[in-house]
């Protein structure tokens, strides 16, 4: 899930977005992933 997660994001969608498309993430689910695969700076 977390490259889905990253690929969306990569794709131009906001957080809000991704969760609205995957209802049983959270906004900080989407931040978890981003911050596991090093990409703090976007955050």
């Amino acid at each position: 899930m977390v490259s889905v997660i990253l690929d969306n994001f990569a794709e131009g969608l906001t957080f809000e977005e991704i969760v609205q498309e995957y209802s049983p993430l959270s906004l900080e689910d989407i931040r978890s992933a981003i911050t596991y695969f090093g990409a703090e700076e976007i955050v």
